[in-house]
């Protein structure tokens, strides 16, 4: 089965809520998408305003507001 992604490559994101048991010192924290996941656990790689990378759902990132930066 192929798989969808909402959102696109170089959107700036926020790591919501959601995200407060698998990385709970990343939440709140701004970035933006680097790459599409091609797996059945995780959907996008983040890089965060830390530089950090990190693997997230599609239900713990939340778009920003005129939020696309292209790569």
């Amino acid at each position: 089965m192929p798989k969808y992604w909402s959102y696109p490559v170089g959107l700036a994101i926020e790591i919501n809520n959601n995200a407060r048991y698998g990385c709970p010192h990343h939440v709140g924290r701004k970035g933006k998408i680097i790459e599409h996941l091609h797996s059945a656990t995780y959907d996008y790689a983040v890089s965060d305003e830390t530089g950090d990378i990190t693997y997230f759902k599609e239900h713990e990132l939340t778009p920003l507001k005129g939020g696309l930066t292209y790569v």
